[in-house]
């Protein structure tokens, strides 16, 4: 299971950059705050809050796990090319 700060800070990311963000009791928003980054504006800050409110781990969009997909890819890839030898008739386009 991916890290609730791990998840908010790239939430938050979608709106602008911050530094990052600091859970202290993870049942307790209270305790939650989130570092601006420099040449943040007041309306950024504001979203930014409004996301933390409503934020919820459970149902936060997980990111994607682009090296672990270009690696199944590569995999892939080399299985397609080792049948490609093994038969008479390519599985690729030439």
């Amino acid at each position: 299971m991916l890290d609730t700060a791990y998840l908010l800070h790239t939430a938050l990311e979608t709106i602008c950059p911050v530094l990052g963000v600091s859970i202290g009791d993870q049942s307790d928003k209270r305790t939650w705050r989130i570092d601006y980054a420099d040449g943040t504006t007041k309306e950024q800050e504001q979203a930014l809050q409004q996301l933390l409110a409503t934020f919820d781990p459970a149902t936060a969009v997980k990111p994607m796990d682009v090296a672990g997909l270009l690696s199944r890819v590569s995999a892939l890839e080399a299985n397609v090319t080792a049948l490609d030898a093994a038969t008479s008739t390519p599985l690729t386009a030439a």
